[in-house]
């Protein structure tokens, strides 16, 4: 089941609905969040889609027609007590906009609301950075009904699989990001949502990600993506929620990328498909053959080991090079040293 993102255009989400199939993969939830409300949304204000509340209820009718559910997303750090109208804003969404659940990070914020609204369902938000059974507990008492999970978990197999076994064993549901592009193991990820909380401009953080990949390319395939070929490896685990990124992306491309998952197969640029801020226009200058990785995430490594990964990767990245499968168009000085293939970047690339 694909979880897509909500960019309140009422043309498109008839579009999107249109899109589903009665076999296979399905839409069964969007997730959004009003950019003019008082409650943080996890992405910049400069590049959100803007609607209406009165806009909102209206595709919030048509979802309903069509039997997919909304998560509402309060997914940022939030100090309740000078958080103005947080009641007023709460009663909105739960009762005037019937969200169908709310995918909160904050665990104080999950506290007040669970005591509030006992019923409300309450996904653990990916920016609670749940990668291990331990974190999970940490959650029990809110009674969650999803985790969305870290999005390194995605390439943690093993921790993958016993989080899904415990998962299941407490009547919760797992989903997984599929198309993030964040640096595996980022060191600047806290950093990144607490700016996010503010509202403020984040692309300092992409600009600087996205600089760590260009120098070292193998993090660009470390960086715990699931092509659309790649969903039955977490199905065939007992994953079956999936969660497509980048509502701050354009209306085209949402459409293109949720088709894409529908049908399982992508033929051309994976940088395509990828959350990556739409200002940087990432697939203008560097492309990986999406084909080219046939084969890639079922030989990855399975025991998180730092090394093992960067070593895979590099291999792959080397290859895929040679076979004019991956380039940088925006870069000079390509150089391979000691099977490491590096790129220094031109001045001014961003």
């Amino acid at each position: 089941m694909l979880t897509v993102p909500c960019q309140w255009n009422l043309e498109s989400i008839k579009r999107i609905v249109g899109l589903r199939q009665s076999n296979g993969i399905d839409i069964g939830e969007m997730y959004g969040a009003l950019s003019n409300g008082i409650t943080p949304q996890g992405r910049s204000l400069a590049i959100a889609h803007n609607t209406t509340k009165e806009n909102a209820l209206q595709i919030k009718r048509i979802l309903d027609e069509h039997n997919i559910s909304f998560a509402y997303l309060i997914n940022t750090p939030i100090e309740i007590e000078s958080c103005r109208f947080l009641d007023e804003e709460l009663e909105w969404i739960i009762n005037e906009f019937k969200a169908d659940s709310l995918t909160i990070s904050s665990k104080e914020l999950m506290q007040y609301i669970r005591k509030r609204y006992p019923d409300i369902r309450i996904n653990v938000s990916t920016i609670a950075g749940i990668k291990t059974i331990e974190d999970v507990k940490s959650y029990l008492s809110i009674s969650p009904a999803k985790i969305i999970a870290h999005h390194d978990l995605n390439r943690n197999f093993k921790d993958l699989r016993k989080v899904l076994d415990y998962l299941k064993n407490n009547n919760m549901q797992l989903e997984l990001m599929v198309n993030e592009s964040c640096l595996r193991r980022c060191p600047y990820r806290e950093q990144h949502y607490n700016e996010l909380g503010t509202g403020n401009d984040d692309r300092k953080f992409h600009e600087k990600c996205n600089l760590i990949k260009i120098q070292n390319p193998y993090q660009l395939l470390m960086a715990n993506f699931i092509r659309p070929e790649d969903l039955y490896v977490y199905e065939s685990l007992g994953v079956n929620l999936f969660k497509i990124t980048g509502r701050s992306k354009p209306i085209a491309w949402m459409e293109e990328v949720v088709q894409t998952y529908l049908n399982r197969e992508f033929k051309e640029n994976l940088m395509r498909l990828l959350g990556i801020d739409p200002l940087l226009k990432a697939e203008d200058w560097i492309f990986i053959s999406n084909n080219s990785l046939d084969g890639f995430l079922q030989h990855y490594s399975d025991c998180d080991n730092l090394q093992q990964e960067i070593k895979y990767c590099e291999d792959w990245i080397i290859k895929l090079y040679h076979n004019k499968q991956f380039y940088i168009d925006r870069a000079m000085n390509c150089q391979e040293k000691n099977g490491r293939l590096i790129f220094e970047p031109v001045n001014g690339i961003y």
